[in-house]
């Protein structure tokens, strides 16, 4: 007996000891990269010469972050390229595939770029990388606006939520409702890709959670906090829009 129970304390040492390396790696990036080039609230982690375009991108995506009410500009970021080294590899394989992964104050893009850096190719797609890098920004001003505990997945919000006001903001041009609502009765399949106004793109499942979203802040008038936690599912949200008269 006493010899199971220290075999089981050490397994589970063991498995504390690589969990807690795990995610001392991943919450250590510059550890993987060759240069770290600040620039405004990011610091820009990369093992190749970085495009001149690249900072006026930082420029844009900034200027679009400037809208949400959880901006923060003493906040600084890193933002981990795909550019040959291993950690975005490492990313992928511990998180899955995406296109920009952001947690804590940490972004890691998951696709290459293009012919220009203003696009980046991902499932088989040319994405507007100021779009999806700005999306990723809100994703990490929501992990400082709640904490580690209360921003998700930990923290549980509704995925609409949080995916919604991401897309929201992250959109230069905002689509039109009616447009949204319609697009989302549409029967598609959950990851077909949408195309919306100024080359920006989604995905049809974020359809109904962007509509909702723009719908509450716009509509309804909510600020973050009473969006966040208002008990309205998305079906009731949506139902809304359905018998809206703007």
């Amino acid at each position: 007996m006493k010899k199971i129970k220290r075999g089981l304390i050490i397994t589970l040492l063991g498995a504390t000891l690589l969990l807690g390396g795990t995610i001392l790696l991943i919450l250590s990036p510059s550890c993987f990269y060759q240069h770290a080039t600040p620039y405004k609230q990011l610091v820009i982690l990369h093992n190749q010469a970085l495009a001149p375009e690249l900072f006026s991108i930082i420029d844009t995506s900034l200027a679009v972050l400037a809208q949400s009410e959880l901006h923060d500009p003493s906040l600084s970021f890193y933002w981990c390229l795909a550019d040959g080294g291993v950690y975005a590899d490492l990313i992928e394989t511990l998180l899955g595939p995406d296109t920009f992964r952001a947690f804590s104050r940490i972004i890691v893009s998951q696709g290459a770029f293009e012919s220009s850096v203003d696009l980046f190719r991902k499932f088989d797609q040319s994405l507007s990388t100021r779009q999806f890098l700005t999306h990723a920004l809100v994703h990490n001003l929501q992990f400082a606006h709640h904490g580690f505990w209360d921003a998700n997945p930990l923290g549980g919000h509704p995925k609409w939520k949080w995916e919604g006001y991401a897309e929201y903001i992250s959109l230069v041009q905002k689509p039109d409702l009616t447009t949204l609502f319609a697009i989302s009765a549409d029967e598609k399949e959950t990851y077909h890709w949408i195309s919306l106004e100024n080359g920006q793109k989604t995905i049809y499942k974020h359809i109904p959670f962007l509509a909702a979203t723009q719908f509450c802040l716009e509509e309804k008038h909510m600020k973050y906090e009473d969006f966040m936690r208002d008990t309205v599912s998305l079906e009731g949200v949506l139902a809304e829009i359905s018998s809206f008269q703007p």
